[in-house]
């Protein structure tokens, strides 16, 4: 399915929100992504050690960090990358599944430290699945699929078990990447030029783009490696707030938090080369990494000031 889309808003413009900042180690880490903040404070995301070894962690409220994988990847290096961890504490996203020598979604109940795996119904045998979002009691999730011979990938959305597949103005690169309590939904898909845009879908389908103001609108190299430009969202609250990054047209990355009403809030980590955004909660906190010039990996926690939401 391709879905057309409201483009957003010319109004839209920074609010200049001031952020405080805490950081914390993920040990080890050399590619690091903190992928979310749930509303009891709980950060889940992934890293990569030195050995190429992909594992999802999680922070709880007590500041302690626990580090997993999934045990149905057999292989010598392991690979699980988690992204959005919800209120009840359930984590989910993507892993190697040996048996079916592809990668699978997957959810992981921190409680009861059980592993359930996913791959969207009727799909083509070697298709990658991966959960990126997930509602408070799990009835709803999203990420993103990609069938042999891997040239395109597509958005889903399982609503009660009724799955939507879809792109975004015919795109052959569309991911769901965060879900609020209500099925609200962010992501971004890639233009033909290969710049990313940001979008919000509405649990009905409605899907409105969103581009952060000044942001570059050609892909190019990035000073700590890849290719690419534009806007990403990855992260949204149960007051649809969002939460992302782009790149300026100096290829520069750098978060941000957008409200409902369309005014940004820059996030930059004070003195980081990069600075990335992951998620988002109600209270208004966005987690994220930033890099310093050797392109070296470190989380933060982003608060906004009393009454400042």
């Amino acid at each position: 399915m391709c879905i057309g889309v409201l483009a957003l808003a010319a109004h839209a413009q920074e609010s200049g929100v001031d952020f405080t900042f805490s950081t914390f180690s993920v040990p080890g880490a050399v590619v690091l992504g903190v992928e979310s903040i749930n509303d009891n404070s709980v950060i889940g995301g992934y890293y990569m050690d030195a050995a190429g070894n992909y594992k999802g962690f999680v922070r709880s409220a007590a500041k302690v960090l626990t580090t997993y994988a999934d045990p149905a990847d057999t292989r010598p290096l392991t690979f699980t990358e988690s992204y959005q961890i919800n209120d009840a504490g359930v984590a989910v996203g993507q892993f190697f599944n040996s048996a079916e020598n592809a990668d699978s979604g997957f959810f992981y109940n921190t409680g009861t430290q059980t592993y359930t795996t996913y791959d969207v119904p009727g799909q083509p045998e070697g298709t990658t699945t991966a959960v990126l979002g997930i509602n408070s009691n799990g009835s709803q999730f999203c990420g993103y699929l990609s069938a042999p011979p891997y040239t395109t990938t597509s958005a889903f959305i399982s609503v009660n078990g009724k799955v939507t597949v879809y792109s975004v103005n015919g795109s052959t690169l569309t991911e769901c990447t965060g879900m609020n309590a209500t099925g609200f939904t962010v992501g971004f898909y890639n233009d033909a030029s290969g710049v990313s845009h940001g979008f919000m879908r509405s649990l009905k389908g409605a899907i409105t783009v969103v581009d952060y103001p000044g942001a570059s609108t050609t892909a190019a190299p990035l000073p700590c490696g890849g290719t690419a430009g534009g806007t990403v969202l990855s992260g949204t609250s149960d007051r649809e707030d969002t939460s992302g990054y782009y790149w300026d047209t100096e290829h520069n990355e750098h978060g941000f938090a957008r409200s409902p009403d369309a005014s940004y809030s820059p996030i930059n980590y004070p003195g980081a080369f990069q600075t990335g955004a992951g998620g988002t909660n109600t209270h208004g906190t966005v987690v994220g990494f930033y890099l310093d010039t050797a392109c070296n990996p470190s989380a933060y926690i982003a608060y906004r000031p009393a009454g400042g939401h």
